[in-house]
């Protein structure tokens, strides 16, 4: 899977390190200069970085404006990339306007701008980071222009009014199914917009991961399904989808990620599919609506506060597959919530040792 924070600054800054190394190795002073040399400078209510092939990321902001107009040049060098936070918060800003030489949007860049409605991103960009425009609650839809190729976790994370996704048919890369924006790639569905109508949903053929956060927050959503192909289902996927009833799991699933299902309070019945090795931590917090589960044969791993606080739980089965426990993994399931277990196993030694009613069966 493409992973963008640390391998897009490997990519900007590497020119860098390995000019500095051979300053380094040449000579002490010349070296020194460098280094004062690669310093962030300022520049109006820009601070950035010069990068290695001679264009800069920039860094910071100190302005207030509502309208903001990123810069081509900063001092004479071309902006290539918009560096990790470098809005972050700033709640004031209504529109964007980058130049078509910025190739890089790094993590979280424009996360919490709320009053952020429009934005055109640049054509020649090339990379988008995770959780770019987390939280930009008032966006409402974004274009993702024909060159991108790195996409990292759901850039558009919690953004509660987006709507709409567009990609083009010739993009080669990416792609758009109900909605949802997918690497093809890879086969990562990277984000389902929070504002969409559809009330159910069915991933598409050749997925094969469901991206960190994807359906984060989609409150409307009340049943997706999921094809056979599926195999990784990732942290948050489906983080506080507060109206969904029904997920349809394939048997190809291998991993529930970390609060994948947290906060899902209508989730009634989950079927877990054998083939599923790991239940990560969170998965199922505070999942109010499950009433039994019954943990698949070969389930390996059960992880930190997997089923806690799921307060109408009354039974649940655990196979002697299951060799670790996580803390809490029950706790706060209520006084009726029975634990079913085979005798001498490591479930079973879990309930004894954190005092949960359990019944063993050879």
């Amino acid at each position: 899977m493409k992973r963008l924070p640390v391998l897009l600054l490997c990519l900007l800054l590497g020119l860098a390190v390995l000019t500095a190394g051979a300053a380094e190795d040449a000579d002490p002073f010349l070296y020194e200069d460098y280094l004062e040399a690669m310093a962030p400078t300022v520049s109006g209510d820009w601070l950035y970085f010069p990068l290695g092939d001679g264009s800069v990321m920039i860094m910071g902001y100190s302005g207030s404006d509502r309208d903001v107009r990123v810069p081509g040049e900063l001092d004479g060098r071309p902006v290539s990339a918009i560096g990790p936070l470098v809005f972050e918060g700033c709640t004031e800003m209504e529109s964007a306007a980058l130049p078509e030489g910025v190739a890089y949007i790094m993590e979280g860049a424009f996360a919490g701008c709320t009053g952020l409605t429009r934005i055109t991103l640049p054509e020649e960009l090339f990379g988008l980071g995770d959780f770019a425009f987390a939280h930009c609650t008032g966006l409402e839809e974004i274009r993702i222009p024909n060159r991108l190729y790195m996409v990292g976790s759901n850039p558009f994370l919690g953004c509660s009014s987006l709507r709409r996704v567009e990609v083009s048919p010739d993009h080669p890369f990416m792609g758009v199914a109900d909605g949802a924006l997918v690497d093809r790639t890879d086969g990562r569905l990277i984000a389902f917009p929070c504002a969409s109508t559809l009330r159910e949903y069915t991933v598409p053929q050749g997925v094969r991961a469901i991206e960190y956060g994807a359906f984060y927050d989609c409150s409307g959503l009340t049943a997706v399904t999921l094809p056979d192909g599926v195999a990784w289902i990732g942290p948050y996927a489906f983080y506080k989808c507060t109206r969904l009833e029904r997920v349809d799991l394939p048997g190809s699933i291998r991993s529930i990620g970390e609060s994948a299902f947290a906060w899902c309070g209508r989730l009634e019945d989950i079927m877990l599919p054998e083939g599923l090795l790991f239940i990560r931590e969170n998965a199922f917090l505070r999942c109010t609506g499950l009433t039994a589960v019954v943990l698949p044969e070969g389930l390996a791993t059960l992880g930190d506060n997997a089923f806690c606080q799921c307060l109408n739980l009354q039974s649940v089965t655990v196979p002697d597959s299951v060799t670790e426990i996580g803390r809490d993994a029950f706790r706060y399931c209520g006084t009726l919530c029975v634990i079913q277990v085979r005798c001498g196993s490591a479930a079973e030694r879990y309930c004894m040792e954190n005092g949960l009613q359990y019944v063993a069966v050879p």
